[in-house]
């Protein structure tokens, strides 16, 4: 049989090995179909790469090393984010983090302190004359407002001098919430420079209606809030950027130990076990947000007649939340997120542990929130609730925090979505090949380039 190939031609040429029997040669069919997949999906590719990599004495180990040393001196490498140069950096991203936590926390309250509540307010008029009356204190709004501003455009300057991609990332993401709000802020006088800056107009500020003022910087779900919960993990990921140069300066500095041993180059440590955890607890992370995300008749946050016993043991109806249907959706997110952090501990792949990470930093920058209905964020990074706490929180701010477009629980969602499809992503992959260039068996493979190692 004579058989053409072409190399323009993307073909799949599985069938070709439909006719040969399983029971031929000693690894069999299943074997052989593995070899092909490893040429298929460029393992191999990566078992060559790495083979001829070796130093002289048969380890990648200090290669690796060195490469990581060398990217270490450039403060320009995203993936390693420099030395000196970079740590400070990242600690100058990390105090602007925290001036622009600060100054929008103090336009978020909505206690007895806000800036947006109406009392007495004492001013000077052009004779010199002092004047007090009732109603907002708009010049305090006025600059609170203005230091907001201030800082928002300094966090934007520092996190545009860092080269790493957590850093930049979380910081783009905040200028698209920018402009998602640059019409609410125009009309107040606050416009979105090209290069996603604040510009504050004074006059036009202190003619704009104080409610719509509000309306943007005052309480949950506000342009703020959501600036002070970026600007929070924000920080938190120049943090531990901060904390990975010095983890490389001393893995650098210890390179000839760390020569002696032979660690992975690919996920191989993840066996199919742990992907197939991280993925069960993604889905299941996914169903506990379906189940909070779902909107009319049959959304837990639907009011209605609830019937309750009183400790006089008369039962007694009235309209609102179901409280202990909420409490058990919101628990379930709780298990199956911590579920998730705890199988993501085991896995050694990249791109799912940047992932979990970023999920992470979400929930820290929204700890202070969280705490507020009864949910805390452990050291660990795992949640815990307070069944009582929750119940007696404000139930419309859980809803905020669950039930809307755009919400934490829609946030949550996506990342559950994202972790899912990378650990999918790690399975589909042969990872037989380790750093020193052996054959592993983590997964289905064949064994004619085995034979060769």
């Amino acid at each position: 049989m004579d058989i053409n190939f072409s190399r323009n031609q993307k073909t799949d040429y599985s069938s070709l090995f439909s006719g040969l029997s399983t029971s031929s040669g000693s690894g069999g069919m299943s074997n052989l179909l593995a070899d092909y997949a490893s040429l298929k999906n460029g393992s191999y590719g990566k078992l060559m790469r790495v083979y001829y990599d070796k130093d002289s004495t048969g380890s990648t180990s200090t290669n690796y090393v060195n490469k990581a040393k060398e990217k270490a001196e450039k403060a320009s490498t995203s993936s390693v984010y420099g030395a000196k140069e970079a740590s400070e950096q990242m600690n100058k991203v990390s105090a602007a983090s925290d001036a622009l936590k600060s100054s929008a926390s103090k336009l978020i309250d909505s206690g007895s302190d806000s800036l947006f509540v109406q009392k007495d307010v004492t001013t000077t008029d052009e004779s010199g004359n002092s004047v007090t009356s009732f109603g907002y204190d708009e010049k305090a709004i006025y600059d609170a407002v203005s230091t907001f501003v201030n800082d928002y455009n300094n966090m934007l300057d520092q996190a545009s001098n860092s080269t790493a991609t957590s850093v930049s990332g979380k910081m783009s993401y905040m200028n698209s919430m920018t402009n998602i709000n640059k019409d609410k802020l125009a009309a107040i006088g606050i416009t979105v420079g090209k290069a996603g800056r604040l510009k504050l107009d004074e006059k036009k500020f202190k003619e704009a209606d104080v409610a719509s003022v509000q309306s943007a910087f005052n309480g949950t779900g506000s342009y703020a809030q959501k600036v002070y919960a970026q600007a929070n993990v924000t920080g938190a990921a120049a943090e531990k950027e901060a904390k990975r140069v010095g983890a490389i300066i001393t893995a650098s500095s210890s390179s000839t130990s760390a020569s002696s041993s032979s660690t992975s180059v690919s996920t191989s440590k993840d066996v199919s076990k742990t992907l197939s955890e991280i993925e069960q607890s993604a889905t299941e992370l996914q169903k506990a947000m379906d189940v909070l995300l779902e909107m009319g008749s049959k959304s837990v946050f639907q009011k209605k007649n609830i019937t309750e016993k009183d400790e006089d043991g008369f039962y007694n109806t009235t309209y609102g939340y179901d409280k202990d249907k909420i409490n058990e959706a919101v628990e379930s997110f709780v298990d199956s997120y911590n579920k998730v952090v705890s199988s993501g501990s085991n896995s050694n792949s990249s791109s799912i542990n940047s992932k979990i990470d970023t999920l992470q930093d979400l929930t820290e920058g929204m700890s202070s929130k969280l705490a507020e209905i009864g949910i805390t964020v452990g050291s660990d990074g795992k949640l815990s609730i307070d069944e009582s706490a929750f119940k007696s929180a404000n139930m419309d701010d859980v809803k905020s925090l669950f039930n809307r477009v755009g919400s934490y629980g829609d946030s949550v969602s996506s990342h559950a979505f994202w972790i899912d499809n990378a650990a999918a992503t790690e399975a589909n992959k042969s990872n037989t090949y380790n750093a020193s260039g052996n054959y592993t068996n983590n997964y289905s493979a064949g064994d004619i380039f085995g034979s060769y190692f």
